[in-house]
């Protein structure tokens, strides 16, 4: 069995984790020492969309519907954790 690792060493495993996620269009929303939540997509105007649906008496909420569905689809939110050891989980929330 490994030993464990001190706090600078299992910081620097979550960094290189990060690191990887943002070279893949990731964005750090929430960073501690021993873990970090990474998004990537981007997210509805539901404003603007509905002002559209109300302008045109409802039709424009099929484009809405369609859009939030493959928004849906596109948008992934990690959140990563480091152990004692230098394992990085990450769980898909």
């Amino acid at each position: 069995m490994s030993e464990q690792l001190s706090r600078e060493q299992r910081e620097e495993a979550l960094e290189a984790a990060i690191a990887g996620y943002i070279r893949d269009g990731y964005q750090v929303t929430y960073r501690s020492a021993t873990g970090a939540t990474v998004a990537k997509g981007k997210p509805i105007n539901h404003t603007l969309h509905l002002i559209l649906t109300i302008a045109t008496c409802t039709v424009w909420s099929f484009v809405w519907i369609a859009l939030a569905i493959m928004a849906a689809a596109q948008n992934a939110t990690y959140v990563l954790s480091v152990d004692a050891y230098g394992n990085v989980q990450a769980a898909k929330q």
